[in-house]
């Protein structure tokens, strides 16, 4: 590969930057994440398609993180308000557990897929 290209091959690349995903798609919630982050993907060079993959998957999944993560949490949140007062707290004591057992559980059959789909 190209010494400009980040190697998503890697697994401590691809960890890297999945937790990347991970911790912003909760900082700033999930789609503002993937606006900022989608024109930088070229950086993957050959393993564009993979971090495509990546970006969409975890940023999907980080955003069960926390009731911040997603703009649908929080909407949802709101709706439900006359039924149920859904706090962060409570909403994170679901969704970390699930969130962080899923991310990891998860990426190496992603790899194995773009491995064998899209012969990293």
């Amino acid at each position: 590969p190209d010494s400009e290209e980040a190697n998503l091959g890697n697994s401590g690349v691809l960890a890297i930057f999945a937790l990347l995903v991970l911790i912003g798609s909760n900082v700033m919630s999930n789609v503002p994440l993937v606006l900022l982050v989608s024109p930088e993907i070229h950086v993957f060079g050959r393993y564009s398609n993979f971090a495509w993959l990546v970006l969409s998957w975890v940023s999907t999944v980080a955003g069960n993180l926390t009731l911040v993560g997603s703009v649908a949490n929080l909407i949802v949140a709101e709706k439900a308000r006359t039924h149920h007062e859904l706090g962060f707290r409570e909403y994170t004591r679901v969704g970390a557990p699930s969130t962080l057992l899923l991310i990891p559980a998860t990426l190496p059959v992603l790899w194995w897929l773009a491995d064998t789909r899209l012969g990293m």
